[in-house]
């Protein structure tokens, strides 16, 4: 029995022997500890970058000045019209014309008086009398005047535009005989149009006439803006302040159909800053919060919790939780977890 159980344990103590000295096959690292391949990544490093400082606030857009263009004649019958609401006119366009028959035989006669005063007072200078001279230079003085006056009522009766601008009412109707004074036409002076926006106490520290608005329009386009004027009188109830800004005229391409009494939205440009940013792509967005990916040393990423604040048109301003030297994955945060192991594509 012994001369069996020998060789028995000779070879099993050889077995042990090469098992221990032959070399084992290596097993490619494919990742993480649970054999998660490793993700493909680029990276980025936030860059320093000078943005313009803004501040938004709502607003009407109004007419910059508006005026009223009434009849200076009484009595007179209105028989034409020439503009419309919306219709853009200039400086001395005629509006509206009334019949002159009765002013025309006005002046007619007024004109006979200064011819018969004048005729007068050359038969008082030739009779050498003083007294009757002086009367009859006041009778020519007087008769002169009535012929302005006709004159004056003659051209009356053809309204003119007193400025460039548009239309914006028409009270007027063909056939009517209004009253002098009578509001006949509204017109917005040089169809100029502006943006009324309150802003608080702080933000109206730092906004200067000339500052540079930026309006959104109704088609989703932007309207350039310029800060006229602020306001010295702040709301009682509000506590806040206007602030005026010039616009393109109304019609114009400019004004992207901006039209008075709108509410709209804008911001004004109130200095500038120079900030972190990363790419869009950079940033995730998870339960209400804002996320970037950053580069450990053991290739594995780390999600950290950043701030934002102002959005170019490829760019994001962070805050805090970044620092600029920070290594960031540039794209493709979507497909990432906290922890996971990447491979950098392009160190």
């Amino acid at each position: 029995m012994k001369k069996i159980l020998m060789p028995l344990a000779l070879a099993l103590i050889a077995f042990h022997a090469d098992s221990q000295v032959k070399p084992q096959p290596l097993v490619p690292d494919t990742g993480s500890a649970q054999g998660k391949p490793a993700l493909s990544i680029s990276i980025t490093k936030p860059i320093r970058q000078t943005l313009l400082i803004k501040t938004a606030a709502n607003g009407t857009v109004g007419i910059w000045q508006e005026a009223i263009i009434g009849t200076e004649t009484m009595g007179l019958r209105l028989i034409d019209l020439r503009v419309d609401i919306g219709d853009r006119i200039h400086a001395g366009d005629v509006l509206a014309i009334f019949a002159s028959d009765t002013i025309r035989a006005e002046l007619e006669q007024a004109r006979a008086g200064l011819v018969e005063a004048e005729a007068t007072l050359d038969e008082s200078r030739q009779s050498g009398n003083r007294i009757d001279e002086q009367r009859a230079q006041a009778r020519v003085e007087m008769a002169r005047a009535q012929v302005k006056l006709q004159e004056l009522r003659l051209a009356q009766c053809t309204l003119k535009a007193p400025d460039d601008g548009v239309i914006s009412g028409r009270m007027a109707s063909v056939g009517s005989v209004p009253g002098i004074g009578s509001e006949l036409f509204r017109l917005i002076r040089q169809g100029r149009i502006e943006w009324r926006a309150e802003f608080t106490v702080d933000e109206l520290l730092r906004i200067q006439p000339g500052m540079r608005a930026k309006l959104e329009s109704p088609g989703g386009g932007f309207v350039e803006g310029q800060v006229r004027l602020i306001s010295p009188i702040m709301d009682s109830q509000t506590r806040n302040a206007l602030v005026y800004i010039d616009i393109p005229a109304i019609g114009t391409k400019g004004s992207a159909g901006l039209k008075p009494g709108m509410f709209v939205r804008g911001n004004l440009e109130i200095g500038q800053s120079t900030v972190l940013t990363v790419p869009k792509s950079a940033i995730t967005f998870r339960d209400g919060f804002s996320y970037i990916y950053r580069l450990l040393s053991n290739q594995r990423v780390e999600r950290v919790k950043v701030q934002t604040g102002q959005i170019t048109a490829d760019r994001i301003e962070i805050i805090s939780g970044l620092t600029a030297n920070d290594s960031i994955v540039s794209s493709g945060v979507g497909f990432l977890t906290d922890g996971d192991r990447v491979r950098v594509v392009n160190p």
